[in-house]
């Protein structure tokens, strides 16, 4: 066990960093700021400076400190065990860790410019370990229909899965022609909306799935408009599997994707992730559920002739 510093973080020292930790197990980071959507920037870019390590520890992050606040031994100490713990488990606390574990790494990922994408990383390096390709705001579903296409006509359609995933502007919004689309062709890959209830990470402006009354910095006395139920449009296109869950229930996250994953043709996942708002406004009252969907619901269509059940 021991202690690392770093005093310059530009240029990032990723060979150094490589050397002192090779061998290690784990390593937790301590960041006393959150980058956009995910977790601390150090974290972030120590993931991409490992990526090519052969042995690299697992990275766990922790945000602390944040606004002046005091970090107590104790504090530290109960990351680290937490970490330690989710470690033995073999699963983490995160959304695309569980979902990609879900998938048993055999993936490739269709993602937009949001606060995923930040996770990432910085070209040429990359702090995911599967295939992910960065795409334009609307064209997520049609990047991805392209891209199960493209399995199809290697033969290895059979191998991997094709993932897309994108916020609730990315999918409800800017996007929603193209999923639309893809679902009316019924290409074959699967869509997880991770719904922030609103654009998180260019200001937290008003998307069409922020609540009714929630105030945003594009809607300072309240949203008028109802939400869009995104989980009741997708099952109007009659696909043959529609659900929604929660971050706040990681599990039921992984058993969505797994029971999609053995289905075929395009399946919709609403998965709950509201975020904290922003500098200036009130932290509307939201409910970790859509105005008609439980986190728990799932559908799917018998109109298909195809093997799905009812969850």
């Amino acid at each position: 066990m021991g202690v690392l510093g770093i005093r310059s973080y530009r240029p990032f020292p990723a060979t150094e960093l490589r050397a002192r930790l090779a061998g290690k197990r784990l390593a937790v980071v301590f960041d006393k700021a959150l980058s956009y959507g995910y977790e601390g920037p150090i974290a972030t870019d120590l993931k991409a400076a490992l990526q090519s390590a052969e042995k690299s520890p697992a990275v766990f992050g922790c945000i602390c400190g944040l606004g002046g606040r005091d970090v107590l031994p104790e504090d530290l100490a109960d990351a680290t065990r937490r970490a330690i713990a989710d470690l033995d488990t073999g699963l983490r606390d995160r959304e695309p860790d569980w979902i990609t574990k879900a998938l048993e790494g055999r993936v490739v990922m269709t993602v937009p410019a949001s606060c995923l994408t930040v996770l990432g990383g910085m070209y040429p390096t990359s702090s995911v370990n599967v295939p992910w390709i960065n795409v334009a705001f609307p064209s997520t579903a049609a990047a991805a229909a392209g891209t199960a296409a493209g399995l199809r006509a290697m033969g290895r359609a059979d191998d991997m899965t094709v993932l897309a995933m994108a916020g609730d502007g990315g999918t409800g919004d800017i996007g929603i022609q193209a999923l639309s689309g893809a679902t009316e062709r019924d290409d074959d890959f699967i869509y997880v909306c991770y719904d922030n209830e609103a654009y998180m990470n260019t200001g937290t402006q008003r998307s069409g799935l922020t609540p009714q009354g929630a105030r945003t910095t594009t809607t300072w006395a309240g949203k008028r408009e109802n939400l869009k139920d995104m989980p009741r449009i997708m099952e109007a296109h009659d696909i043959p599997y529609v659900a929604s869950t929660s971050a706040a229930y990681p599990t039921d996250v992984y058993d969505k994707v797994v029971k999609a994953r053995g289905i075929h043709g395009l399946r919709y996942i609403h998965m709950n992730t509201p975020r904290a708002r922003a500098a200036g406004t009130s932290t509307p009252k939201t409910p970790c559920v859509l105005a008609s969907w439980p986190w728990t619901a799932e559908s799917s269509c018998s109109t298909r002739s195809r093997a799905a059940s009812s969850g």
